[in-house]
């Protein structure tokens, strides 16, 4: 008896709606009204805000919106959930900023250019602090504490080891230790990062969004902006690529939903290319030190130092 469809040639069913420009991205939908969206961004590594100005960008023809640190609730969020020390980030930075780029206040405005011309109106004074930039100078005594509640700068260690290790060293007939550097990798997906989010009369938030993990993102929303679960649908459209950038929850997302909440108006928003390089989560640079002896058989111990941006630094 044949098979239907194992061992066939079968057409995937999304290609002709990709091939003809009829797919529907995130970037391609519109709603009534809809606001636009742009993030001002911290030009220091580290840094403690001291004040912040928003009543000039508010005055201006065509604003609806403006949101720091004090609108939001203040709560933290992160990746990896179950590890407390992880859940390190801030949808808009509350009282410091931890990396060139992090937001410290968020428009939202008639259209695209009106929201720019809000953001050079926003006066941020800002108390600049010691920075650090390689996680191994980061983790030395005396170095900068971006986080308060780590030591060292290291988010998380993890040891594992199995068998009697030094004892296996002190017997090994032949010792070799190398070290390896690993540069930093951005995803560059075509779309960059796009989102609408709608916040009706109804108390209901609907999030359009490039990601590939929407009930990830739905909980994530329920957690930073005190709404439950059964009010927030997250729907993905077509996504423009992905290759690991578009599975968590980004300042981006976090200030749309915000903004719609506030307005009651949908608000759109996008990275540009630059955001994407300049400011987006990258794969992270590593540092692996490798040391490998024999006895008989090779054995072989890795150590890897991880460094981030401002958050999630591992050892």
């Amino acid at each position: 008896m044949g098979f239907s469809v194992v061992g066939k040639n079968i057409p995937r069913k999304n290609d002709p709606l990709r091939a003809t420009g009829a797919a529907k991205y995130t970037g391609d939908l519109y709603l009534p009204g809809m606001l636009h969206g742009k993030m001002l961004r911290s030009p220091y590594p580290h840094a403690r805000i001291l004040n912040i100005k928003t009543d000039k960008a508010k005055s201006l023809h065509g604003v609806k919106c403006v949101v720091t640190g004090n609108d939001t609730l203040g709560i933290n969020y992160g990746f990896v959930c179950s590890i407390p020390p992880l859940m390190d980030q801030y949808g808009i930075a509350v009282d410091k900023i931890r990396y060139i780029g992090d937001v410290v206040a968020a428009v939202a405005a008639i259209d695209e250019d009106t929201a720019a011309e809000a953001l050079d109106l926003i006066d941020v004074e800002y108390e600049v602090l010691p920075a650090v930039f390689d996680p191994i100078e980061a983790m030395r005594p005396g170095a900068p504490q971006i986080h308060g509640h780590v030591e060292k700068n290291i988010s998380v260690e993890i040891n594992r080891e199995f068998g009697e290790v030094d004892r296996a060293f002190s017997e090994a007939d032949y010792v070799r230790e190398d070290e390896f550097f690993i540069q930093p990798v951005e995803h560059c997906p075509l779309e960059t990062n796009t989102v609408i989010a709608n916040y009706d009369i109804t108390g209901k938030l609907t999030v359009w969004v490039s990601h590939k993990q929407p009930f990830f993102l739905q909980r994530l929303l329920e957690r930073t902006l005190g709404l439950s679960e059964t009010q927030i649908r997250v729907i993905k459209p077509y996504l423009g690529g992905d290759f690991g950038e578009k599975g968590e929850l980004r300042s981006i997302h976090f200030c749309a939903a915000l903004m719609s909440m506030k307005t009651g108006m949908a608000v759109k928003m996008s990275h540009t290319r630059e955001e994407e390089f300049a400011m987006s989560t990258k794969r992270h640079p590593s540092r692996y030190i490798h040391k490998e002896w024999r006895q008989k058989r090779w054995h072989s111990e890795c150590r890897a130092r991880e460094g981030g941006s401002g958050y999630r630094r591992l050892q």
